[in-house]
């Protein structure tokens, strides 16, 4: 539709050209209808670029807190672990409390 209406405006530029009311009323209600899907399109990137920078927030979010906290609680854990299982002596054959090897 588009390349029509650049071959009419054409061809009008040298000569004269003759349009009849129905077809300037096409062109223009086309020329309408293209700023408004362009308006639209205008609308969507704005909301894309919208939505990719809030993603880009969060991924900084992510790479710059999230996963070094996660690192840190994580040997945190592991730590405390470690440390439960290395503080605790292990038990001894024949020590008070140990029932095997015992007849009632």
């Amino acid at each position: 539709m588009q390349d029509q209406l650049a071959k009419l405006e054409s061809t009008g530029e040298g000569g004269n050209l003759i349009l009849s009311e129905a077809d300037r009323q096409s062109i223009e209600k086309f020329r309408g209808d293209m700023l408004g899907i362009r308006r639209e399109l205008r609308e969507v990137k704005r909301a894309l670029r919208e939505d990719i920078d809030r993603l880009d927030g969060w991924l900084k979010f992510a790479n710059i807190a999230l996963v070094p906290l996660l690192i840190g609680f994580g040997g945190l854990g592991w730590a405390a672990m470690h440390r439960r299982r290395t503080s605790a002596p292990p038990a001894k054959p024949g020590a008070q409390g140990d029932t095997q090897g015992e007849t009632p």
